[in-house]
């Protein structure tokens, strides 16, 4: 049980504790906070494409899983035809919930909609979230790196992984000699008052500088509280292509 006791109060967060667990030989990983969930299906998702659980150790984990079944004579499970989604209908409306999700908390700096003068932006970003949308979209940074362009801007791309630990977000101190060349710097942050204080040092080195800064927080509103000072600050609840494409509207002036 992964929410509860030593995993969470020995140093490792549930997905470091729950690809600990699995590669030292649990079979079964129970989350029962949804989104520590998600977190921990993409973290080891990650882990088994990056070779560091293997798929011996995957087929092991089912095979005592299905011999336990078995032996307690789990065997059945007749499955009936029930209601089948408009998986079409769905993803329109769940586009439209996500297009008006979008909210400017912020706005001190003037920067939303964004200036014609900011011609050089700096987009940081993860690259390894997933939404609810299949996954053919090139990512974050690659819809606003599209539309930035088609609008004569030149972007800086700077990605980090949500579930990789070996690929943070990079610390000012790497990213600093970029930054401040940039008109503007929009930085993504993925439940950073929740995790390793890669995300704060980074995002709080760039307020200090002298780059007016964006704030984009990716799914929890509650990053804010680690960014007190940020004139600019926005939130999209999710990474679904209609968040992103309110945030995109946004950011033109469409919408907010």
């Amino acid at each position: 049980h992964m929410s509860r006791g030593p995993f969470t109060t020995s140093g490792y967060s549930v997905r470091r504790a729950s690809i600990k667990a699995i590669s030292a030989g649990v079979d079964m990983v129970m989350v029962i906070n949804p989104q520590q969930a998600i977190d921990t299906y993409n973290s080891l998702l990650g882990a088994v494409n990056r070779g560091d659980i293997t798929s011996q150790r995957l087929d092991d984990a089912v095979r005592h899983i299905l011999t336990l079944k078995a032996a307690n004579g789990l065997t059945g499970y007749p499955v009936q035809q029930g209601w089948v989604p408009d998986w079409a209908g769905d993803a329109q409306i769940s586009a439209a919930i996500g297009h008006g999700s979008i909210a400017l908390v912020r706005n001190e700096a003037g920067l939303v909609p964004l200036p014609p003068d900011k011609t050089r932006v700096m987009i940081i970003a993860p690259r390894d979230v997933t939404s609810l949308d299949p996954p053919d979209d090139g990512g974050l940074i690659e819809p606003l790196r599209a539309w930035f362009e088609a609008q004569g801007r030149q972007v800086t791309a700077v990605p980090y992984d949500v579930y990789n630990d070996s690929s943070p977000m990079p610390p000012f101190s790497a990213i600093q000699e970029q930054a401040v060349q940039q008109d503007v710097a929009i930085v993504m942050t993925w439940d950073s008052h929740l995790r390793e204080p890669d995300q704060q040092d980074t995002v709080r080195g760039l307020l200090s500088s002298d780059v007016p800064v964006i704030i984009v927080a990716l799914r929890s509103p509650y990053d804010l509280v680690d960014y007190r000072d940020a004139q600019t600050y926005i939130v999209t609840f999710g990474t679904t292509k209609g968040q992103l494409q309110g945030l995109i509207d946004g950011l033109a002036g469409q919408s907010y």
